[in-house]
């Protein structure tokens, strides 16, 4: 008897360790046990929260127990962010599994990310490679590239480009990755967020779905991961300044650095003035803690940039700043994807007396002696065509040799206005030097004008003329480095031997050209 009374508290001890309910899965936790970083300094390393001690605090926000559906981070490179990302999807699929959808702004940035991320985080983590099935081509039960499935979920890698994608299936977990990339307006149907929430409709009475969206910030006032960010609580990564004690959140204003190597950066504080040196913001940033500024935010909204990382150091913001500034592209790109920020584009239109007084004395059709490239920009009507020729200088000097207005039928490509543009394409403009020099490229937009088929057939026939199409958006290359093939006849059918169609990102273009109007010159 005494021997049974003895066994009575293994026994019980036993029986709650099999019936108690499970611990509560915290993501972070669940990241520095088990999670093998894909990329970055760490590569096929265990997760180190010491060297991106704020992306806990974002994971955690969607944990299974959180009350909050989304969590938001607008964030710029170099952070090591984007683990969050892996890292909650990781932790549901091995601790909570469900239906998880993960969504990226194009077909090519999807296979990238399982490639060089997702696949070696599986591959290179015990807890997740002994659940997830593992990937074949043909099989109905294994995984896939875009479907990787495991006991009690799966987990489905979305392009933001397709309507299908967004509309087709229901979700409990959610992550939106770069979403300032993805199109504004998708195939007519609405903006693809929008769509991609609809998926989680299923578990709204419940209320235990969660999403994450993340991106970096493109430009104000169109930006969608900082409307999401400015609807949150705005959270903030603050350090306690040395001297004083207050917590201060790094503002790029206040940090000091000379124009020219070696920069010798260092953070002004701004609640006493003290002098930060970079060798302090390590132990600094290590100590900190997010602190929301908007008390009627509706969710946590993270904001993590270049000043606070531990990937890269203040000299080089130091550096990337000097290289940008003055120059409108490089200096959004830095605004954008070191400090975090949406760009405010100065795109106001200039003084036009000034712009007036500007004016240079130059002959027309004839290229000024800096005129190293000549080309020509037609805009096709219905009832002729506009031409626009510049002759442009290695320093981005440009000077309009002549603006022109070809009238007549639009509808044949060997006839009307089309054929006084021929003529312009094989007329030759004297420059400084005495030589007659042809247009070295036209450019014809084959956009909305209805006229899209014509230009593709006067361009497919002669080398030095290109049809392009505008596209809106700061993600769009300002010019793409692989035109796309438009194989049809002027009647719509297809050809063997069809034309080029390059898409132009006509906004930083736009934005460049506006900028240096306002120059003083």
């Amino acid at each position: 008897m005494t021997g049974y009374k003895s066994a009575l508290p293994i026994i019980a001890a036993t029986l709650a360790a099999i019936f108690a309910p499970p611990a509560p899965l915290v993501p972070s936790e669940w990241m520095a046990a088990n999670l093998v970083v894909p990329d970055g300094p760490r590569a096929g390393g265990r997760w180190d929260p010491s060297l991106t001690p704020y992306v806990a605090d974002i994971v955690d926000a969607l944990g299974p127990d959180s009350p909050h559906n989304l969590a938001v981070v607008r964030k710029s490179a170099q952070t090591g962010v984007s683990v969050a990302a892996i890292g909650l999807v990781g932790a549901y699929v091995s601790a909570a599994p469900a239906r998880i959808g993960y969504v990226l702004p194009t077909i090519d940035a999807l296979q990238e990310f399982n490639a060089e991320k997702l696949t070696p985080a599986i591959d290179q983590t015990p807890a997740l490679k002994a659940r997830i099935s593992r990937q074949t081509s043909r099989s109905a039960t294994g995984s896939t590239s875009t479907r990787k499935k495991f006991p009690g979920g799966s987990l489905v890698l979305m392009n933001a480009n397709s309507a299908t994608d967004l509309k087709s299936k229901s979700l409990k977990i959610g992550i939106g990755d770069e979403i300032d990339e993805w199109a504004e307006d998708l195939d007519g149907q609405g903006d693809p967020w929008g769509l991609f929430e609809k998926r989680f409709v299923a578990f709204h009475a419940s209320g235990d779905y969660h999403m994450l969206a993340l991106s970096t910030p493109t430009l104000a006032g169109a930006s969608r991961i900082d409307a999401l960010y400015q609807a949150g609580d705005r959270r903030l990564w603050h350090v306690r300044c040395p001297q004083c004690g207050e917590e201060i959140a790094f503002e790029f204003k206040h940090l000091r650095f000379e124009k020219k190597p070696p920069y010798k950066a260092y953070y002004a504080a701004q609640c006493c003035g003290r002098p930060i040196e970079a060798y302090e913001k390590t132990a600094l940033v290590r100590a900190g803690r997010f602190i929301p500024t908007n008390a009627d935010g509706l969710y946590p909204s993270f904001h993590v940039d270049a000043l606070i990382s531990q990937l890269t150091t203040w000299d080089k913001i130091a550096e990337e700043f000097v290289a940008a500034d003055g120059k409108e592209r490089e200096l959004k790109k830095f605004v954008n994807q070191t400090l975090g920020l949406p760009y405010e584009v100065r795109g106001d239109a200039p003084d036009h007396i000034r712009l007036f007084e500007r004016r240079e004395d130059f002959a027309e059709n004839r290229i000024p002696p800096l005129g190293l490239l000549l080309t020509a920009g037609a805009d096709v009507q219905h009832s002729g065509i506009w031409v626009h020729i510049d002759a442009w200088a290695p320093d981005a000097q440009s000077w309009v040799i002549g603006a022109r207005w070809l009238e007549g039928d639009t509808t044949d490509p060997t006839g009307g206005a089309f054929r006084k543009l021929l003529e312009v394409y094989e007329e030759r403009f004297e420059d400084g030097f005495g030589n007659r020099r042809l247009i070295e490229a036209m450019a014809i937009d084959a956009g909305d004008g209805g006229r899209a088929n014509q230009v593709y057939e006067f361009t497919r026939l002669r080398s030095r003329a290109y049809a392009i199409k505008g596209m809106p958006g700061w993600s769009r290359p300002a010019i793409a480095s692989v035109p796309t093939m438009v194989s049809i006849t002027l009647g719509g059918k297809k050809r063997v031997n069809g034309a080029t169609l390059g898409p132009v990102g006509t906004w930083d273009f736009k934005s460049e050209f506006y900028a240096d109007l306002s120059k003083e010159g």
